[in-house]
């Protein structure tokens, strides 16, 4: 709570944490969500209503809360819940996930000054993802992650860096940093794919590394989602030394970390931490973007 409600004073979260046990959670069905360490956040429903959802500190943008927020829905389908007015933050992720503002309290349950923002689903559902582009910088492991996903999701892949044209390919494997004018011709590749699967109605996994929010509006369309695999650098460094047969120089890392823009709140799709287990990071994508599993394979 301190993390993502800075308008609570020290007195105000007293209080909060006095209720939590003798009141708050016994009035709530609580679901819980493990990481390899433990708790890593809860939720709390209540006669249809989302009362409280919240993610560990060090686990946040790694898609615990839409994992939560999913099962919250597929339990309670006509889900409603409140968010203070001074968390944008908060607003933003509902938003993503379909809810829309429907009324406003000029106080919080307790009466006091932070108000609330009533939200319910939108009537009409947001258009279904069938097409997922893994992202991120050279090193957090697009393909690894992009191929296993398709294969858990049973969807066509497509390797991006293979439809670099092959000027692009030797710049890059001379040591030298792609511009935008390099990129224009790949992004239109990817695109015509995306086009392309999107016109067959086959759904797809793409790898690119979208590292502009420019470059993700000329591959943005409906049913289009992006998934940020993030990583930090010294992560990112290792895996690279690790990497042979690539025509990526480890050197060009830090100009794409220089270019990287986060995913923004008006952007379908989530951040992923990609330092777990590859089945550790599927399970996330899946359950953040609201996907199904393809069948299992028949136990002989």
């Amino acid at each position: 709570m301190e993390a993502t409600h800075h308008f609570l004073s020290a007195d105000d979260i007293d209080a909060i944490e006095r209720e939590l046990i003798p009141t708050y959670f016994p009035a709530v069905a609580i679901t819980v969500a493990e990481g390899a360490h433990g708790v890593v956040g809860f939720s709390g429903v209540a006669d249809g209503r989302l009362e409280m959802l919240f993610v560990d500190a060090a686990a946040r943008a790694g898609g615990v809360g839409s994992t939560l927020l999913h099962a919250a829905i597929e339990a309670h389908p006509d889900l409603e819940l409140d968010v203070n007015e001074q968390n944008p933050a908060a607003l933003a992720f509902y938003r993503r996930h379909g809810f829309e503002v429907i009324g406003r309290s000029a106080t919080d349950q307790d009466g006091r000054p932070f108000p609330l923002l009533h939200l319910a689903r939108r009537p009409a559902e947001a258009p279904a993802i069938t097409v997922v582009v893994v992202m991120g910088v050279a090193g957090a492991g697009k393909s690894t992650i992009g191929t296993a996903l398709a294969a858990a999701l049973e969807w066509d892949f497509q390797e991006g860096d293979e439809l670099h044209p092959a000027a692009n390919i030797a710049k890059m494997a001379a040591g030298h940093p792609l511009d935008d004018v390099d990129r224009e011709p790949w992004l239109a590749r990817i695109a015509t794919w995306i086009a392309d699967h999107r016109e067959n109605h086959t759904r797809a996994v793409i790898t690119c590394s979208a590292l502009k929010a420019s470059y993700r509006r000329r591959l943005a369309a409906e049913g289009v989602a992006f998934v940020h695999l993030a990583a930090d650098p010294a992560t990112l460094d290792a895996r690279l030394a690790r990497r042979s047969g690539h025509f990526f120089a480890p050197a060009l890392l830090d100009s794409q970390l220089a270019t990287l823009e986060p995913l923004g709140a008006d952007e379908v799709g989530i951040t992923v931490a990609a330092e777990g287990s590859v089945e550790q990071v599927v399970a996330e994508i899946i359950g953040g973007l609201g996907l199904a599993r393809g069948p299992r394979p028949a136990q002989s």
